[in-house]
């Protein structure tokens, strides 16, 4: 039996309403905070402003957090020096 659209979306409201919003904020806390970590965010063509603008909140919750698709010029050179593979590594070993 195919799913509908509908059926799918219904899938996707599902997982998200049954997530644990406080542990993820726990865990993101104690990670990018308390231990030093950093959090990354990529998107891919409109994404890319959403990676972006969440980028800039999570900033100014004081997390240190990076978009590697901010900083398009370096990303296109290093994919047209590399590969699509490596530009994620690349793009952030100097962050």
């Amino acid at each position: 039996m195919k799913n509908t659209s509908h059926e799918r979306l219904q899938s996707v409201l599902d997982i998200l309403s049954n997530l644990d919003l406080e542990n993820i904020w726990v865990f993101a806390h104690d990670l990018a905070i308390n231990i030093g970590g950093r959090i990354f965010t990529v998107g891919n063509g409109g994404s890319s402003a959403i990676a972006s603008h969440f980028t800039s909140d999570l900033l100014n919750l004081q997390f240190k957090a990076c978009c590697l698709t901010d900083n398009v010029p370096r990303l296109t050179a290093v994919t047209n020096d590399y590969s699509w593979g490596e530009s994620p590594q690349t793009t952030r070993s100097d962050e």
